[in-house]
């Protein structure tokens, strides 16, 4: 979780920093100037896409960041010769390429904050098991770190605790909140015999508990691996995806370079400039494309969702498979409560 926040203050930071260098090129500055601030632009935060490129390369793929770092070079290159080399009445791209790498960064931002509140579901369910567990040991009640425990340990759980462990009542009476776990907003009772779950609250009473499943082997961590598996799982479409993603880049760059020959040598023979804006027009359009972002962050953001409403999927190709459901059956009417008991009726005895 640290490093996920971490990783979206850095790409925040990078974002406010490419709005504000791209603000100033709005103004008909002198074009030096404007080449000084869109280099600071093209190597500070548009580094962000060439460690994203080369990143790619290194593993044989040519991805969307690919895209993004040569269509912002090729437009650079282009606007820094020609502040160079002439220094009046000149038409310069630095802008496009600011507004560019801007506004995929920002949905680089909004694609990783939906990444992290979809998995706020997964840690929600890990906040539910306590560190530690009130363990009878030796005669004494000692506080034990939950990877200590093992099957068999006497576990006492008090009123206003949450149960650590799995494991069935040995004594003592209690009411238990289970609706993280069955949906069901009734109180259950428990006594001597009775199964209690991890991550469950104990309402009223206290009980002592043989530990049967400990971290890692509960029900609670077995719903855990399930939606996490399930968000990291590709669905058939996402897969899909992936295959058009990999011939969708070299592609582009080919019809590229064919519009630019058509332009230079057909179209607008020796008309160097024209070609080169032909390029950019046409790597810039195919930057944006969500091919390989949407689909992925779709399933993350529908199981995280499902997840905080006390729906499990159990994987991606069933959440997929969704689409063409007519009939829910349910196993009881306490699955679908809303969580707080109302008066329906007012029977008057006597």
């Amino acid at each position: 979780a640290e490093s996920e926040i971490g990783g979206r203050l850095r790409l925040l930071r990078t974002l406010c920093i490419s709005v504000l260098l791209t603000m100033p090129l709005f103004w008909n500055l002198h074009p030096l100037a404007q080449l000084a601030i869109a280099s600071v632009l093209q190597f500070w935060p548009g580094a962000y896409f060439y460690k994203g490129a080369y990143k790619a390369l290194r593993l044989g793929v040519l991805g969307m960041d690919f895209l993004v770092a040569v269509s912002t070079t090729v437009i650079y290159l282009h606007s820094a010769c020609i502040a160079l080399t002439v220094h009046h009445d000149v038409k310069l791209y630095f802008l496009s390429e600011g507004v560019l790498l801007s506004l995929i960064l920002f949905g680089k931002y909004m694609e990783c904050t939906s990444r992290y509140e979809a998995s706020e579901a997964i840690r929600k369910l890990i906040r539910l098991q306590p560190e530690t567990a009130n363990v009878l040991r030796g005669g004494t009640v000692q506080a034990v770190e939950i990877h200590a425990l093992t099957p068999g340990d006497i576990v006492q759980v008090r009123s206003g605790e949450r149960v650590p462990i799995d494991g069935a009542v040995l004594s003592g009476t209690c009411t238990v909140d289970e609706s993280m776990l069955t949906g069901e907003s009734e109180l259950i009772p428990k006594c001597a015999g009775a199964h209690m779950y991890c991550g469950t609250l104990c309402r009223e009473g206290d009980v002592t508990l043989s530990c049967a499943a400990v971290s890692g082997q509960t029900v609670l961590a077995q719903i855990i691996a399930i939606v996490s598996a399930a968000q990291s799982e590709k669905a058939p479409i996402a897969r899909l995806a992936d295959k058009i993603a990999t011939v969708f880049v070299p592609v582009v760059i080919l019809v590229a370079a064919g519009i630019f020959c058509l332009r230079y040598f057909v179209l607008d023979a020796g008309n160097l400039r024209s070609a080169l804006n032909c390029v950019c027009s046409t790597l810039v359009i195919a930057c944006p494309c969500a091919l390989g972002l949407a689909t992925p962050v779709a399933i993350m953001v529908g199981t995280g969702k499902a997840a905080e409403m006390g729906i499990l999927i159990k994987s991606a190709e069933s959440l997929e498979h969704l689409h063409s459901v007519d009939t829910i059956v349910l196993d009881k009417t306490g699955t679908i409560t809303s969580g707080h008991p109302s008066v329906t009726d007012i029977l008057v005895l006597d």
